[in-house]
């Protein structure tokens, strides 16, 4: 784990000028009054922060600043209050407007980047915090808790880094495999809608085999007939010959049986007709 933020900075006392005349020494000593007052609540804030009550000493610090909104410890105290309140956001914003202040010593810049490093590490920033932990070594380089952080906060660098690589990979296998699912569904998808093809195809060129063989056998039901009947003429005119002669041969015999007849009938009626009784 990091080394956690600094301690409160105590506020120090404010110096007054000696001048010479008159007005000057009134605006100076309404300007003292006001450090005073000023100083007077940053100390109460200091007193309300050791004591935990973080949201009295917030409304104590901010008071001071009113009264000296430029001063650098009282920025920087407020800043450690929220960071306490875990608003670590507030409280990097406030200890980079301490910095501002030109009477801020190297110390305190050091221990200011310190805690900037320190919220940066809240929200797991590191490439963030490993800058504001080499600023804060830049302004102290004996300081080993900055050093120490630095190192911390450059590790957990290496293992997001690490993490993130191993988390791409992972999304690029997942998103190669599901490629290749996909790939495999529609050339199986292909596949399927070539088969269903070809089957349309065959059953349609079974319809049309199917409907032309009916067209075909129509076609020989209908010419079946007169061939029939073709053959059959050769066998019609070669039997009427011989039916012809026999029928000839039956009808002379019958002409002569019924001449036979009309001549017995003729000489049968002339002998009654001739008969006297």
């Amino acid at each position: 784990m990091y080394k956690k933020k600094r301690g409160i900075h105590i506020n120090k006392a404010l110096k007054g000028e000696q001048v010479l005349t008159f007005f000057l020494l009134g605006i100076l000593c309404s300007f003292q009054t006001q450090a005073q007052s000023a100083h007077k609540l940053l100390r109460n804030g200091n007193k309300l922060y050791n004591e935990k009550k973080y949201s009295d000493a917030e409304a104590s610090y901010k008071k001071a600043l009113i009264k000296d909104s430029t001063s650098g410890i009282g920025l920087f105290n407020l800043g450690n209050t929220l960071y306490s309140e875990k608003r670590y956001k507030e409280a990097a914003q406030r200890y980079n407007q301490s910095l501002q202040d030109e009477k801020t010593s190297k110390k305190e810049v050091a221990a200011t980047n310190y805690n900037i490093g320190n919220t940066f590490m809240k929200g797991k920033k590191w490439e963030n915090a490993i800058a504001a932990y080499k600023k804060a070594l830049i302004a102290n380089p004996e300081d080993d808790q900055a050093r120490y952080n630095l190192a911390y906060a450059k590790t957990k660098l290496r293992e997001q880094q690490n993490k993130n690589k191993n988390k791409n990979k992972n999304q690029q296998n997942k998103n190669k495999n599901k490629n290749k699912k996909n790939q495999n569904k529609d050339q199986q998808n292909k596949k399927n809608k070539q088969n269903k093809d070809q089957k349309n195809k065959d059953q349609e060129k079974q319809k049309k085999d199917q409907k032309k063989n009916k067209q075909q056998q129509n076609k020989q039901n209908q010419k079946k007939p007169n061939q029939q009947h073709q053959k059959q003429q050769p066998q019609q005119r070669k039997m009427s010959k011989k039916r012809a002669k026999q029928l000839l041969k039956a009808a002379a015999q019958h002409e002569k049986k019924v001449r036979d007849k009309k001549g017995e009938k003729k000489k049968a009626k002339k002998a009654y007709n001739g008969k006297q009784w």
